[in-house]
């Protein structure tokens, strides 16, 4: 088949991916039952999470220090910005709402990342079609490759669906994009080293310095793989270019190592990183897919000699930094390593490998049908599964589309440095999206350089407004509200040692529950002057408590709508 009609397919394919990165959105602006008002769907709490540094950076607030707190805002940051800096200057460039800038960057990403992806996976294997139909696997229907017996309980509908992995900005999406052209450009050097490779490479990783760490740390294991590799067959003249791309890499690198450096010196590094899932382990991680490589490293010669080299180091490279606390002692959710580059390389390479073996005994018909019922069958799957993940969530934000006006007078009501409060943490999620104020309170506040101590307030506060008696608090902490508990406290810390939040030992446990009767212990006053309130949020689902009626007599009522009140605190009460 010619290269006309391959450019063809693969830029159908390109449109039904974006289209399926999009389909939530379309599905949600279709639903009558619930009319779309403004609030878009966005389907996990890391999309809110990105969505709201994102407009941290429309803000004015680059360095995304302390994303939904109102103070300190010049703190050193613990996720670099790069990525959420690009939408918000879309948004501000296009004169775009940052949610809907955010949204475009999205379609933009998963365009580029479909292309990245392909470049690579031809690279490495110099198989067209057979990568062809293994990207649109892994894009379209990539949870089967995980777990292909849930196949009947998809087309069942039976359970709980978050997006496809692919679909999720920033990570993912941006991520992802930048790794695998730093793959691509490195298969075509080692190919053919013209003098453009180098240097793209060099801005591939660079970029991903001041993205995302899993992305950069695998690409560097890999690299320093492949100059091993290199220095043993004596090709000096590439090891030399490798080593003096490492070199400026690392210059261009200074401003984020700086920024590191003064983030592992702070002194709330030790407890923020533990809410991060940092902790002290050796043991190594083994897995399927990590076996699957192994096997796929021993026939690689064979398979793809020209890239052999290449694709052992691949995946040895992300086998070393997923494992990289055997060495170093540290464990950093190894995860993140597999879910978005590991995983997609080894499962994308077994897929050719499949093909490829397949095609050499095949019927060249057979070969034809499946090289055109393949895409078309997982692009259909995919579409299922979007649908799925629309329905998991679709009560849920219909709920909140009448939260829209609210949003929109409190982007004008509020101002930046103002601190706005809800009993409901879904629109505490929500404000520093639309809006320029900060919260009290929001699921991702405490994945910055925050105090253990401020995280068990702002819960504690939560408790209040709810009504939690102390009574009540010791009823439920060693039972009900043990996870939620761990959680709030100390992030996914627990999950990601003992596996559990509710893994929490009960004398931490009772050590929180002393420190919330020396909470409700402070008079209201003391209470409310803990973290200033500059606006409250009332809304129908609140509990009738003392403590809302409180704010409720401190606040004066600016705004109604729809049971939803919006009060502005009476300075006193500040």
């Amino acid at each position: 088949m010619s290269q006309k009609f391959f450019s063809i397919v693969v830029l159908l394919c390109v449109a039904c991916f974006v289209a399926l990165i999009f389909s939530t959105r379309v599905l949600q602006r279709l639903d009558t039952t619930y009319p779309y008002q403004g609030v878009d769907i966005m389907a996990t709490d890391a999309e809110i999470h990105y969505a709201a540094r994102m407009r941290e950076i429309y803000d004015g607030f680059w360095k995304t220090g302390n994303t939904f707190y109102s103070s300190p805002k010049d703190q050193p940051y613990m996720h670099p910005p790069f990525a959420e800096m690009i939408p918000a200057y879309i948004a501000r460039v296009t004169g775009l709402h940052p949610a809907s800038a955010f949204a475009l960057f999205a379609g933009l990403c998963g365009a580029a990342l479909f292309v990245a992806v392909l470049s690579a996976l031809k690279s490495l294997t110099g198989r067209k079609w057979e990568s062809l139909l293994a990207v649109c696997t892994l894009f379209f229907a990539g949870p089967l490759l995980g777990a292909p017996w849930d196949l009947f309980t998809i087309i069942e509908g039976v359970g709980f669906y978050e997006p496809l992995r692919f679909t999720r900005p920033i990570n993912p999406l941006w991520t992802a994009s930048w790794f695998f052209a730093c793959i691509s450009i490195t298969a075509n050097w080692i190919r053919m080293p013209r003098g453009w490779h180098m240097p793209a490479l060099i801005a591939c990783i660079t970029v991903l310095v001041y993205s995302y760490v899993y992305a950069w740390s695998y690409i560097a294991a890999t690299l320093g793989l492949l100059t091993l590799y290199f220095a043993y067959r004596g090709s000096w003249s590439r090891v030399l270019t490798l080593l003096l791309s490492a070199v400026i890499i690392g210059v261009l690198s200074i401003p984020y190592l700086l920024n590191l450096v003064e983030v592992l010196q702070h002194p709330l590094y030790p407890e923020s990183s533990m809410r991060m899932g940092l902790h002290h382990s050796r043991e190594p991680v083994v897995g399927v897919w990590m076996l699957v490589a192994l096997g796929l490293c021993l026939a690689s010669s064979r398979l793809w000699k020209s890239n052999a080299s290449l694709i052992i180091c691949l995946l040895l490279g992300g086998i070393i930094a997923i494992n990289q606390h055997v060495i170093t002692g540290s464990h950093i959710v190894a995860h993140h390593y597999h879910w978005y580059f590991f995983h997609p390389i080894a499962s994308l390479l077994f897929l050719v490998a499949i093909l490829q073996m397949s095609s050499a005994f095949a019927p060249q018909r057979f070969i034809r049908i499946v090289g055109i019922t393949v895409p078309i069958v997982v692009i259909v799957f995919g579409l299922r599964y979007q649908t799925l993940a629309y329905a998991s969530v679709r009560d849920h934000w219909g709920r909140y589309q009448s939260l829209a006006p609210v949003l929109t007078e409190l982007s004008v009501l509020t101002k930046t440095g103002d601190v706005v409060f809800s009993a409901d943490v879904n629109v505490m999620d929500l404000v520093p999206i639309y809006t320029s104020a900060d919260v009290y309170y929001s699921t991702n506040a405490n994945n910055y350089l925050v105090p253990d101590t401020h995280a068990r307030m702002t819960y504690f506060f939560q408790l209040w407004t709810q009504g939690v008696t102390a009574v009540e608090a010791k009823d439920t902490f060693f039972s009900t509200r043990r996870a939620e508990l761990s959680s709030a406290v100390h992030a996914i810390y627990y999950r990601e040692v003992l596996g559990s939040y509710a893994a929490i030992s009960d004398q931490e446990v009772s050590e929180h529950l002393d420190a919330y009767r020396s909470f409700l212990s402070l008079s209201e006053e003391e209470k409310l002057q803990l973290q200033p309130i500059s606006f409250v949020v009332f809304t129908p689902y609140d509990q009738r408590s003392r403590a809302m009626n409180t704010l409720r007599a401190r606040a004066e009522i600016v705004f109604e709508d729809s049971g939803f009140e919006i009060g502005r605190m009476r300075e006193s009460s500040r």
